[in-house]
C-alpha cells in the first residue's frame, strides 16, 4: 500500500495542478515523477512534466488516442511516450510518459530494465533522493527515500548506497555537480561524494579498464545544461569536476584532453596583477560570470592556451605565459570531440583568438578589423572579455562599440578583372590586401589601392593572409576543415 508523505496544503495544491485532469480521469493511476514534483516543492515552475504509472507503453497510447489525445511512442526500450494536449486553459503542453521499471544490470554505460508493479521500486533507481519523488492526482506526495526533508535540509543525498547508483550509471557522476551548480545552497552528502571521486576504482569494479566511458554527445548535453543556467552557474560544476577527479567519466580522458589542461592550470600560478586564482579557476569564475550557453563554452576554453605555453620564473614564484592565445588547434580539437556545433566551435576559437587583442586596443583602424574578423561572435567575445577583467579590473569596452561611419571597398573586383586577373581565391586575397591598407592607412585613392593589390608580390600576399589576417583565417578553416 502506498504512503504518502505530509505536505502543506499549498504544496499539495501546486501538485495537484501539475496532472492534467483529463489524463487523471483517462488513467487515474498516472503520477507525476522526477524533478516536476521537486522544483514544485522547492516553489520553481517545472519546464516539463515527466508521468509514469503501471500502464504498459501500448496501452497508453490506445486509451489516450481513444479519446483523441495525441500520443506516440518514441522508445521502444524504455516506452517512452509523448502526448500532446491542450491544458484546460487552452494551452498547448507535452508530456513524457515512462512505464514503472527497474533496473536488471548495467557497466556504468549501458543499462537493461524491466517493468515493475510499485511505483516504490521504480523510485529505488533514481540517482539522488531530491529526484525520487511521484504525486498523484490529488496532489499527495510519495517519498519512499526521503526526498521532501532533504529538499528542506538543502541536501544533495544519493538513493541508497551511492556506490552501486554510480556503478548503474557513470553519467551521475556529472549530474551530481550539475544538481549542485543549479542548487548552489545545497550541500553534498559526505557518502554521496563518493559518486564523483574515485570513479576508476567503481570503473575497474564493473570491467572497464578503457578511459572513453561516456558519449561525447551525453557530456555534451549535462554540459549544455550547466551552461544554459545562466550567469551565476558553471563554475561550482567545473571545479567540483576536478577536485573530485570526475574527468574519468569524460570521453575524452587522456593526457591530450581539456581535463589535463584543467589539471595542469590548477598548479600554477597568475602573476598577481592578473588574477588572484590559479589558471583553471579564474577560468571557471569567467564561466560563472557570463550570460548564455555559447559565451560560457567560449569562456571555458579561452585561456587553455595557459596549459600549453607556461613557463617558470627564475625572479618570481609565479608563472608566465607567453603567446597562450594560440592555441587554437587545441581548442577546435577540443570542440570536435565534444560534438559541438559549428558556429559555438567558430566562438570559442575566435574568443580564445582574440581576448588578449582586445584588452588595450583603441585605435579605429584596428576596432574595425576586429569587428570585421570577429563577425556575428563580437558579443561572445565582449561578454566573455568583461568577464575574465572581472569586478576590479578595468575593463575595455571601446573594441565593442559601433562605429558610426561604414568603411565601404573602395577597390572592388571588376577592377582587378579589369586589369587582367582571373576570378578566383588570388582575386578575393589581393582584395583583401587592398582592404587593409584602406583601413590600417586610410588610403582613399582607387589608383593607389589598385597599385597595391595588382602588384603586390605573391610571397607577400601570402605571408599577409597567414599572418596579419591570421585570426579570421584560422577560426573559419578550423571550425569547419572535415565537417
Amino acid at each position: 500500500m502506498t504512503e504518502y508523505r505530509t505536505t502543506t496544503n499549498s504544496e499539495r495544491e501546486a501538485l495537484k495542478a501539475l496532472m492534467p485532469k483529463r489524463l487523471g480521469i483517462i488513467l487515474p493511476d498516472l503520477l507525476v515523477v522526477g524533478g516536476a514534483v521537486r522544483d514544485t516543492i522547492m516553489g520553481i515552475t517545472p519546464n516539463d512534466i515527466d508521468l509514469t504509472g503501471p500502464y504498459t507503453a501500448h496501452a497508453v497510447v490506445t486509451k489516450l488516442r481513444d479519446h483523441n489525445i495525441s500520443a506516440q511512442q518514441l522508445n521502444a526500450t524504455y516506452e517512452t511516450v509523448i502526448i500532446s494536449m491542450y491544458d484546460e486553459y487552452h494551452r498547448h503542453v507535452a508530456y513524457e510518459y515512462t512505464p514503472f521499471r527497474t533496473d536488471l544490470q548495467g557497466d556504468g554505460r549501458n543499462t537493461t530494465f524491466a517493468s515493475c508493479n510499485s511505483i516504490e521500486e521504480d523510485l529505488k533507481r533514481r540517482d539522488l533522493t531530491m529526484n525520487s519523488l511521484a504525486s498523484d492526482a490529488d496532489g499527495q506526495l510519495i517519498d519512499p527515500n526521503d526526498g521532501y526533508a532533504d529538499i528542506k535540509g538543502k541536501l544533495l543525498r544519493a538513493v541508497g548506497d551511492p556506490v552501486l547508483r554510480i556503478r548503474e550509471d557513470f553519467s551521475r557522476g556529472l549530474r551530481l555537480p550539475y544538481f549542485a551548480d543549479k542548487f548552489p545552497d545545497f550541500t553534498i552528502d559526505k557518502r554521496t561524494l563518493i559518486m564523483i571521486r574515485n570513479i576508476r576504482t567503481q570503473m575497474a569494479y564493473v570491467g572497464i579498464g578503457e578511459p572513453d566511458v561516456l558519449k561525447a554527445e551525453l557530456v555534451t548535453k549535462i554540459f549544455n545544461k550547466v551552461f544554459s543556467l545562466g550567469k551565476g552557474h558553471g563554475g561550482r560544476f567545473l571545479s567540483l569536476l576536478l577536485e573530485h577527479g570526475a574527468f574519468s567519466i569524460s570521453t575524452i580522458n587522456h593526457k591530450d584532453s581539456f581535463w589535463y589542461d584543467f589539471e595542469t592550470m590548477s598548479r600554477l600560478i597568475h602573476p598577481p596583477k592578473w588574477h588572484t586564482h590559479d589558471p583553471a579557476h579564474h577560468l571557471f569564475r569567467v564561466v560563472n560570470d557570463v550570460l548564455t550557453k555559447k559565451q560560457a563554452w567560449a569562456a571555458m576554453f579561452h585561456d587553455i592556451g595557459k596549459a600549453h605555453s607556461w613557463q617558470a620564473s627564475t625572479e618570481f614564484p609565479w608563472n608566465t605565459f607567453i603567446d597562450h592565445e594560440y592555441h587554437a588547434d587545441k581548442v577546435k580539437d577540443y570542440c570536435e570531440r565534444l560534438r559541438l556545433d559549428n558556429v559555438t566551435t567558430e566562438g570559442c576559437i575566435l574568443v580564445h583568438s582574440h581576448h588578449m587583442r582586445v584588452k588595450h586596443m583603441e585605435k579605429k583602424s584596428k576596432i574595425r578589423q576586429l569587428q570585421l574578423d570577429v563577425g556575428p561572435h563580437l558579443r561572445v567575445l565582449e561578454e566573455v572579455s568583461r568577464a575574465d577583467a572581472g569586478p576590479n579590473k578595468p575593463f575595455n569596452a571601446k573594441p565593442f562599440e559601433s562605429l558610426e561611419e561604414e568603411i565601404k571597398d573602395i577597390l572592388l573586383g571588376r577592377h582587378l578583372l579589369a586589369r587582367g586577373l582571373e576570378p578566383g581565391l588570388e582575386l578575393g586575397n589581393r582584395l583583401k590586401y587592398a582592404k587593409h591598407h584602406q583601413i590600417e592607412y586610410g588610403i582613399t585613392d582607387l589608383e593607389e589601392l589598385e597599385s597595391i593589390a595588382f602588384n603586390v608580390d605573391s610571397v607577400l600576399l601570402g605571408d599577409f593572409i597567414r599572418i596579419n589576417e591570421r585570426f579570421k583565417y584560422e577560426a573559419k578553416l578550423l571550425a569547419r576543415k572535415g565537417k
